[in-house]
């Protein structure tokens, strides 16, 4: 992978494809009139460049096989621009385009939902830019992609070598344009991810370094964001956090706060950052309680202060709590559906045992609190 990362980096995607005419460029409808403008002058037919959005905010089975149906499967590049679900749905169209044996062997459906990722040897004949104008996922540099059965309210994951980025465009001008709320989920996104890998059964020296400074760059941001969404040098600061949690998760993964996650989001559409960040207070001060060894080192490393008050000063600025709670209506909805809130692959990599009651007290508390 090829990264780039600076103030205007989006320049340097006109050199990745130079006069290539065969492109697909995965947008988001917020960010599609952007790319447009940029291949304005561009020297190819028009007729060449395929412009897709037809997806859903975290992007369904549903939205993956229309578009499999109808688009052609011989592009050279495949342009993903926008946030996390631009990308990651970009991520599945590089998997199954270059592997379109599967398509016959196997329904898109039985393939994501049975796991047969194992039996896939894609080629790397279509290359893949990822191009964030979020600063939440890091998806432009993990080889992992989230995909959702909505009627199944039940999330997938699509884990595979193939599919990473072959080039990173990482340019916070691009997200000057976010809408606050959307600053705030992404955002907030991103301070989970740095979090998770810290309390991870998966944690070595080099993610903990990466975690440690994605923390402190993304609190100090965030919530200044909030009375000046305008601010480039915050804009690059929130960057930096996205780009090195991702690098983060990439190697740890996820781990508690995202496994109470998923389910709000089914359930109830709850922004995924926001439903992240849900439970992250109550998750530090278990760890403070069970570990607080570990509680000392991650706040020492990060070195912002007290590392409890500044997350509560966190919900205080964003008011991500409040957001939640209009969204959910009642703490009993969410503890209607804690039974699905621990998911394999991710609970699993918490630093600390989980089963059910610890799970219901962390949901107590996140909503008391």
């Amino acid at each position: 992978m090829k990264t780039f990362f600076k103030n205007g980096a989006i320049t340097n995607l006109l050199d990745i494809v130079k006069n290539e005419s065969d492109l697909l460029i995965v947008s988001s409808s917020r960010a599609k009139k952007d790319i447009e403008n940029l291949f304005i002058d561009y020297e190819t037919k028009n007729n060449h460049i395929t412009f897709y959005e037809d997806f859903s905010t975290n992007p369904s089975i549903t939205d993956l096989e229309n578009a499999l149906k109808s688009l052609k499967s011989d592009y050279k590049f495949i342009i993903a621009y926008g946030g996390g679900s631009a990308i990651d749905f970009a991520k599945y169209l590089k998997f199954f385009f270059n592997n379109l044996a599967l398509q016959h062997k196997h329904t898109i459906s039985s393939f994501i939902k049975d796991n047969k990722i194992y039996r896939a040897k894609p080629t790397s004949r279509i290359k893949l830019i990822a191009i964030p104008t979020t600063s939440g996922t890091g998806s432009e540099v993990t080889n992992f992609a989230t995909i959702w059965d909505k009627s199944g309210k039940k999330k997938y994951s699509l884990l595979h070598e193939s599919i990473y980025p072959d080039y990173a465009i990482i340019d916070p001008q691009l997200t000057l344009s976010l809408p606050i709320l959307d600053t705030i989920s992404t955002g907030l996104d991103a301070i989970n991810q740095a979090f998770e890998s810290l309390w991870n059964k998966n944690a070595d020296s080099e993610s903990k370094k990466m975690a440690y400074e994605a923390v402190a760059a993304g609190i100090y941001a965030l919530p200044k964001l909030i009375q000046n969404k305008s601010d480039l040098s915050l804009r690059y600061k929130m960057s930096k956090s996205s780009h090195l949690a991702g690098k983060c998760i990439n190697k740890t993964r996820t781990a508690i706060c995202h496994s109470i996650s998923y389910p709000i989001t089914a359930y109830y559409n709850v922004p995924h950052g926001i439903a992240c960040a849900f439970s992250m207070e109550s998750v530090l001060n278990l760890i403070k309680q069970k570990r607080p060894d570990l509680y000392i080192e991650i706040e020492e490393n990060i070195n912002i202060g007290n590392l409890i008050e500044k997350v509560q000063y966190l919900n205080k600025a964003t008011n991500f709590k409040s957001i939640l709670k209009d969204k959910v209506g009642e703490i009993s909805n969410l503890q209607d559906i804690s039974d699905e809130m621990f998911t394999p692959g991710r609970a699993d990599n918490f630093i600390l045992p989980i089963n059910k009651d610890t799970i219901d007290e962390i949901i107590i508390s996140s909503w008391e609190g």
